[in-house]
Parts: structure tokens; sequence; C-alpha cells
């Protein structure tokens, strides 16, 4: 029996049937002693007995029923709270939940320091997978692709879907260079395990940016340049990766006036 209360109505409908059963059973029981004992029951060398025995026959139900109440709403309390910060479908934290972590994490590598590397990833032919096969293994690419991260992340990492086929893992204590090998190694896991689905030898790839907190340790900063090198990764071929501060050296060296000379008209 699950008791649900959505409005004042069936709010006061519970006080009654509470209000019902709690006058029935004492009703009820007073019957029975007075069945099994007879007037003694009410004399003066039973009264504590009766006035024990009553309330506690009383109480159970009753509170059997708060209880049973008071538990569904902390259990729905619990399961709005993990949905309001969690991917339904992979079980990752969500893009929301991401961002307050990170900044927490980024306000903290700051005061101690330390540097942090972002990863952002995202599956190549999405679209295209989805169109040829249905959502459905579109779904199950999306939680292959979690499986992999999870695999591959330590426990101090923050692993996120951003939405749609976007993820993002956040890295305390890695440099750029040490982010980019684990990119490398997620790429290469993704890659190298085709997914099994419906009969079915599906084949994956991954792009990925990276970018680390010498830019500075402010999060929408972090996030663009590491989404600029994933959407440079996209660009130039995909399943592969792109490290921002290579970026950035290219095209100093290609706008720098000793490469302006050099180049050929």
């Amino acid at each position: 029996m699950r008791i649900r209360i959505r409005n004042r109505r069936q709010m006061w409908l519970f006080i009654a049937a509470v209000t019902i059963v709690s006058v029935f059973t004492t009703e009820l029981t007073l019957l029975l002693v007075y069945l099994s004992v007879g007037d003694a029951a009410f004399g003066k060398e039973n009264a504590f007995l009766t006035a024990l025995v009553v309330p506690v026959l009383v109480a159970v139900p009753v509170c059997y029923m708060t209880a049973r109440m008071a538990l569904q709403l902390s259990n729905a309390h619990a399961r709005l709270k993990e949905l309001a910060h969690t991917d339904e479908l992979t079980g990752l934290i969500n893009r929301r939940s991401f961002f307050e972590s990170a900044e927490t994490l980024l306000d903290r590598a700051q005061d101690d320091g330390s540097i942090l590397s972002l990863l952002v990833i995202d599956a190549d032919y999405f679209k295209q997978l989805n169109d040829t096969y249905g959502h459905a293994t579109g779904d199950a690419a999306l939680q292959f692709i979690t499986e992999q991260l999870n695999g591959s992340v330590r426990k101090s990492d923050l692993v996120c879907r951003l939405g749609g086929e976007e993820f993002a893992v956040l890295l305390p204590g890695l440099k750029e260079i040490e982010a980019a090998k684990l990119g490398i190694r997620i790429l290469e896991r993704i890659s190298s395990r085709p997914m099994f689905w419906d009969d079915k030898i599906i084949e994956m790839s991954v792009s990925c940016g990276v970018a680390d907190t010498h830019i500075g340790y402010d999060m929408t900063t972090l996030f663009k340049a590491a989404d600029d090198a994933l959407y440079a990764a996209k660009t130039s071929g995909r399943n592969r990766q792109v490290v921002f501060s290579k970026m950035e050296d290219a095209r100093k060296a290609t706008s720098s006036p000793s490469a302006r000379t050099a180049a050929p008209s």
C-alpha cells in the first residue's frame, strides 16, 4: 500500500482515515478487554494495565501509517535530489552539477597552487548512428562510452554527461600533457572495443579537446578552451585529440612577423 497525498482534500481524507482507524481500534480493544475480563478490567486493580494496553494497540497501526508516509516522502526527496544532479541514462552527474563541483575544485586548486585539466569529449557521427540503427542503439552507445570513461579515469576525477553525445572529464592534479595521454587512452579504448548491440557489431570513435588551468582558473574560460580544441579535432577528421596550448602555439607561429615573412607569396 502506497500513501500519496497530492492536495489538501487528500490530506484531510488521510487525517479522517487515521482518526477512524484510531477510534475503531480503541473501541475494539476495549470491547475485547471487557469480553475477556469483564467489569473487573475497569476496576482500580486493572486500570493501569488497561490504560497501558489500549494506547499501545491503538498506536501501532496509526504510527505504522504515519511512518510509512514519512518513509515514502524521504525516498521521493532522495530520488528528486538524485535526478537533479544525475543524468538518468548514463548515471553520470549532469551538466549543472558538474559545473558547480568544478567551480569548487578550481577554487581549491587556485588556493593550493595546483593545476587541473579538462577533457571535452564528443561521440563521432552520432546522428548517423541514430538514423541508421535507431535511438535505442544511440542510448546504448552513450552507455558504452560511459563505461569506457569510468574504466579509464581515477576516483578523484569528475566525469559528466554534458548533454546529447558530449561528455566532460575534470582531472585534478594533471597538467595538460598528462591529461592528453589519458585522452589518447580513452580514444584508443573506445575505438578498439566494438559495441555489441542487438546482434550487431558497432564500431565507435570519439574526438577530444584538452586544456588546463595555465589559461586561468575560470571554468567558463577553461571549458571554452577545451571545447575549441574539440571543435578543431572534429574539423580535422574526428577520432583524434587536439590540445589547446598547441593550437595557441600554432596560431602564434602563423601570426608572428617572422612567420609572415617566411611564408611563400
